[in-house]
């Protein structure tokens, strides 16, 4: 998870505000000098414990974990990631919008069919539910991982030794020189690259023109993090002036750059190192609007076989406590989740059946009613509170490249249909990000129901198929 690219603007804006006024101020920077510092001094602060990282690596390794996971798992937003989900009964989509270190935002929107997924599609169908809404995951910085002595403290001396080389530079001030060399060419040669610039080379500049032009260049997509996002679009003398800026916090900038660095080849190191376990904890909270439409009777209504159309539109939370055991192993994930609904209460016991007739036929000469079926309500049923708790368990071995994910349900305030649950077996196809996950899933239902056939009635057999959304479209 990446630092929000909202919040870095707002800091820049801020911070060049201030600029106006105070010279030599730092202006743009990706992270704050001061937390840099806070950062590297809680790596420092673990040497010689158990611990092996600290929070500002936990988002890249969460992400490790999270890429390998069940269907259900991406469908109900608790990945974070953008993705599609389709099984036997319906669709979801979910696409992320906002994504940093401690929080993913997704929409989501979905259709799902009490009986077959054909009746999503099909125009004037009852029993399926459409779906949208959002997905939040906050990440607290409650994580925990340790490794093993040998690995520990062959660790803490790589990092102490890539500190103390990055404080020498800073100290010998090397590399402060690459700031006055930027400044300096896009001075004598920036009106070359303008990108709507008309000038002719100088005679002078020939003989090393590619040579400072790709240097300049590469000076600048170097430092691009503390000019203006958009500094391509800006005029030259626009250009010139925020050059000028940046020269005024040169020191500060090469300061803040420095320290970035050291962060970065301090957190690749931790992240070459396989920790014994890793706990990650984090929560997820969703609210949709749902649409569902049912047949009632209607005398008024005989062009439409006496059945009006009732929409109950009605609200559905979710609240889920995540969380996650890394091994070398294996993944095991526990997520306790809490489901409310306020939906009217349509029981299907309550269905009745009328045959009307539909057309006469004549057929040696005696006449043959032919009947049409109907269904309805005989009233619209009431609003009611729906509580759900649900205790799903994944269990992921990356060696084998499959896991398995179970699940029990209760509906805590139903007559009936209270338990059920599921099995399936996963696996993840992809690189990183980009996973396809496909996963065999058997679903009980209406296990405290007595009188019911238990492989009719109570399961069912279905394929839940996952697909990441690619970067391109989800910009996340």
């Amino acid at each position: 998870m990446k630092t929000s690219k909202c919040s870095v603007s707002i800091l820049a804006a801020l911070v060049m505000f201030c600029m106006t006024s105070v010279k030599g101020q730092l202006s743009r920077v990706p992270y704050g000098t001061d937390q840099l510092k806070t950062q590297i001094q809680g790596i420092l602060s673990l040497k010689g414990t158990k611990t092996a990282v600290t929070d500002t690596i936990f988002d890249k390794k969460l992400d490790s974990v999270l890429n390998k996971v069940s269907g259900l798992t991406y469908k109900e937003g608790k990945a974070g990631f953008s993705s599609a989900t389709v099984d036997d009964k319906g669709i979801t989509i979910n696409l992320k919008i906002l994504d940093n270190s401690w929080q993913t935002l997704q929409v989501s929107i979905a259709g799902e069919a009490k009986d077959k997924f054909v009746n999503l599609f099909s125009k004037g169908s009852y029993g399926r539910t459409l779906s949208g809404g959002l997905t939040w995951n906050l990440f607290p910085r409650w994580n925990l991982a340790t490794i093993d002595n040998a690995g520990k403290i062959s660790l803490d001396n790589k990092i102490a030794k890539v500190v103390n080389e990055f404080e020498a530079k800073r100290s010998q001030c090397i590399g402060l020189n690459e700031i006055t060399d930027l400044v300096t060419l896009f001075r004598t040669h920036g009106r070359y690259i303008h990108k709507k610039s008309e000038a002719v080379i100088d005679s002078i500049d020939i003989a090393s023109y590619d040579e400072k032009i790709s240097k300049l260049k590469n000076l600048l997509k170097k430092y691009k993090g503390y000019l203006p996002k958009d500094f391509d679009e800006k005029s030259l003398k626009a250009q010139q002036i925020e050059i000028g800026l940046f020269e005024n916090s040169k020191t500060e900038a090469y300061e803040n750059f420095s320290l970035q660095k050291e962060l970065d080849t301090i957190n690749n190191l931790q992240l070459g190192y396989d920790n014994r376990r890793t706990w990650f904890f984090w929560g997820t909270i969703g609210a949709k609007i749902n649409n569902d439409q049912y047949p009632v009777f209607d005398i008024d209504k005989p062009k439409t076989d006496y059945v009006r159309t009732t929409h109950d539109n009605f609200i559905g939370l979710t609240g889920s406590a995540n969380i996650l055991l890394k091994t070398k192993g294996m993944s095991l994930w526990i997520s306790p989740t809490f489901r409310y609904k306020n939906a009217r209460e349509f029981d299907t016991d309550n269905l009745k059946f009328l045959d009307l007739p539909k057309e006469t036929q004549t057929i040696d000469g005696k006449p043959l009613v032919e009947y049409k079926q109907i269904s309805y309500y005989q009233e619209i049923a009431a609003r009611k509170d729906h509580y759900t708790a649900e205790l799903p368990f994944m269990l992921f071995f990356p060696k084998a490249g499959f896991g398995f994910d179970l699940a029990i349900n209760h509906r805590l305030n139903y007559e009936k249909e209270k338990w059920g649950g599921r099995f399936g077996v996963f696996v993840p196809i992809g690189i990183g990000t980009e996973q396809l996950i496909i996963e065999p899933l058997w679903t009980l239902k209406k296990l405290d129901q007595k009188d019911l056939d238990f492989w009719k009635d109570q399961s069912s057999i279905g394929v839940s198929i996952t697909v990441t959304i690619p970067k391109f479209v989800s910009n996340k």
